[in-house]
């Protein structure tokens, strides 16, 4: 949204195509808050259970519900950054029967997830630009809308975009090994039973402490993680659009 709000200016004349496209961030936000960001956690909570910690689902984690993987400041920087964060899953390594390999196992589906719904709108992404639908990149920067289906249209396929994007930047960013990040579950392994009472106890702090981080070093419009993030999504849209136009020139 950082970024999109900052771009204003280039849609001079075409405020119409701004809107749409706001619209369409907004959607990508909601699906994130309301499926993506549940899912990722629930799958943490099935992982752990799996690893031993049978009790974790009479703690309030064995849930879709969006309520239990909200995360104040992970909206902030949902909308800054477009990084999603969710509540931290709440479980006991010293339950699991490898509580190193748990733990990492407990990490990496996290983060699977986020790859996992970004390969996902990837595929719709090509499929669309593929059968020539639309090309956000044209239309935001040269073209206008008409009709009231193609500012629909044209909502959904922005859509689509922004939320690969952002778990996509999701999926790199919790990658970082700190807490509130997935791959900081790791540092249950390695520091204090004390030490990661204290960060969890105060993981809003913690998270609105690396939220400034992001934002003022790596996390900027054009910044490391979103240059990354695109190179990686362009290079799989690139793999994936290939074969889709042959399959549709042979079939279609």
């Amino acid at each position: 949204m950082y970024g999109l709000i900052t771009s204003y200016g280039s849609y001079a004349g075409r405020k119409e195509v701004f809107i749409t496209m706001c619209i369409g961030y907004a959607l990508a936000v909601a699906v994130f808050l309301l499926f993506v960001a549940p899912v990722h956690n629930f799958a943490k909570v099935k992982v752990a259970k799996a690893c031993g910690d049978t009790n974790i689902k009479n703690r309030g984690s064995y849930t879709m519900n969006p309520y239990k993987s909200f995360h104040l400041i992970g909206v902030f920087s949902l909308l800054v950054l477009n990084i999603g964060l969710t509540a931290p899953v709440n479980y006991k390594r010293n339950r699991f029967y490898r509580p190193a390999l748990g733990t990492l196992g407990v990490s990496a589906v996290g983060i699977a997830v986020y790859l996992i719904f970004s390969l996902i709108g990837v595929f719709v992404y090509s499929l669309l630009r593929t059968i020539g639908l639309y090309d956000i990149g044209i239309v935001s920067q040269t073209e206008s809308l008409g009709s009231t289906s193609e500012y629909i249209y044209f909502a959904i396929y922005t859509a689509i975009y922004f939320l690969m994007r952002i778990c996509m930047m999701s999926a790199i960013v919790n990658l970082i090994p700190m807490i509130p990040f997935d791959m900081g579950d790791i540092l249950k392994v390695v520091l204090r039973p004390n030490w990661i009472d204290a960060l969890m106890n105060n993981h809003i702090l913690v998270a609105l402490g690396i939220f400034v981080v992001l934002f003022i070093t790596i996390g900027k419009p054009d910044g490391f993680i979103d240059e990354f993030s695109k190179y990686v999504i362009s290079f799989l849209y690139n793999v994936i659009s290939v074969p889709l136009s042959w399959i549709i020139a042979i079939f279609f």
